[in-house]
């Protein structure tokens, strides 16, 4: 008998629970950082354009790789055609296909990461990457 009503508890709690999938999200606080300061910061910074996504080779830790058409690279990577592999993290900018993006990534070469930073979807007239660009350029003539 009891495990009869063990096994109508378990049936219960499955039909009260609907399957969805659980979307986890979390929140990042930051310390007013300004683009001159993200730019010192995160060691690869640039807009690019989301053109797919590959499997991960890292199986220990939830990653995958993203294929980009570089368009403006301001640190640490250059322009064209790139595939960086990148955690995902709850804290993470979760890209899809066709998006432009203005990319702040930490981590290294086999590991980067999105997570806290403020890597998110441009327009061609964005603030940011306009003050990213006169930056680039004001370092440049040093």
């Amino acid at each position: 008998m009891r495990r009869v009503i063990a096994t109508l508890g378990v049936l219960a709690a499955i039909v009260a629970c609907p399957a969805t999938s659980a979307h986890v999200s979390a929140e990042c606080i930051t310390n007013g950082e300004n683009p001159k300061k993200r730019l010192d910061l995160y060691p690869v910074v640039f807009v690019g354009e989301v053109l797919g996504f590959e499997s991960s080779d890292q199986r220990e830790f939830l990653a995958y790789r993203v294929r980009f058409r570089v368009i403006e690279a301001f640190r640490g990577i250059e322009v064209g055609e790139r595939i960086l592999q990148i955690r995902q993290t709850a804290e993470s900018f979760t890209f899809a296909p066709s998006q432009r993006v203005l990319v702040y990534a930490h981590g290294t070469p086999n590991d980067y990461s999105t997570q806290c930073t403020a890597t998110r979807v441009v327009v061609s007239d964005d603030r940011e990457v306009l003050d990213l660009r006169r930056l680039s350029r004001v370092s440049l003539r040093r």
